[in-house]
């Protein structure tokens, strides 16, 4: 199972540059005879930047991972926010599969609301996920628009197309299910999923969900995503995970099932009290 270092076994991860496995993609530039290349030239200019910043967020934040399964324990944490980011759509369909016949490895995502105060079971809230295809595309969107995307806080639609999102409500038991794709990266992020809960028609949280980053290389070596290059963007490099110190209640734990991996957390929310 893919369930180190990020997990609740080991909360306080501290993320080692000079140890990081290199993705093929550095790696060939690592030859001796490539080193006096240009390519090879930015790239350790990319290196020395990437070191300092990493450095800097060292010094300065405590990178968090403690989430919680309810495969093992009955505890939970408070999921973190997470930005919302500009692919939002509402009025997604209610449904279990959101695969719509996009390729790439399955994932069953099983996801357990709770309110974080006592860790009791939350009935009937409502779950939006949306997330990119293998290839790093949301539907709604064509290539220009993430290729113009400049950070804004929502990019207007440019098709009518709706796969890899969907809402569930969930059982009597907080538990809802998504049968989707892996996703795939794009330029300036991790992989990585969004959600949201909405509890009595009050949305309770936005977030957006990780997996470590051996997992992710993996996925990335296997078809269809190895016919991208290695995302270049690291989860210790990522922006949103920065600046959320880690996400903390946000990494699934992650098992091969047959033909698919699952996905199991548990996603602790603050109600407001009246």
């Amino acid at each position: 199972m893919y369930y180190n270092p990020y997990n609740s076994y080991n909360p306080h991860y501290i993320y080692s540059f000079q140890n990081r496995q290199l993705p093929k993609y550095e790696q060939q530039f690592h030859n001796a005879n490539n080193q006096q290349s240009p390519q090879y030239q930015q790239m350790l200019c990319q290196q020395q930047e990437w070191l300092q910043r990493f450095i800097l967020h060292q010094q300065h934040n405590t990178f968090l991972t403690l989430s919680y399964s309810f495969e093992d324990t009955d505890q939970c944490v408070l999921t973190s926010q997470a930005e919302e980011g500009p692919f939002y759509l509402e009025n997604v369909p209610y449904r279990r599969d959101i695969r719509e016949k996009q390729t790439g490895e399955d994932l069953c995502l099983r996801l357990k609301i709770v309110n974080v105060k006592g860790c009791i079971a939350i009935p009937r809230a409502e779950v939006d996920v949306w997330h990119s295809n293998a290839f790093g595309i949301y539907s709604g969107y064509d290539n220009a628009a993430l290729e113009n995307e400049e950070n804004p806080d929502h990019i207007e639609p440019t098709n009518n197309e709706t796969y890899l999102r969907g809402r569930q409500r969930a059982d009597e038991n907080g538990m809802v299910e998504f049968l989707t794709k892996f996703p795939g990266w794009y330029e300036t992020r991790t992989i990585h999923i969004h959600m949201k809960v909405f509890v009595a028609g009050k949305e309770v949280l936005t977030t957006q969900l990780f997996f470590p980053q051996r997992f992710n290389y993996m996925i990335q070596s296997m078809l269809p995503y190895n016919v991208r290059y290695f995302s270049p963007v690291i989860n210790e490099d990522d922006f949103v995970l920065r600046d959320s110190h880690g996400v903390q209640g946000a990494w699934p734990k992650i098992a091969r099932k047959g033909q698919a991996y699952m996905g199991t957390l548990t996603i602790g929310v603050m109600l407001q009290t009246e």
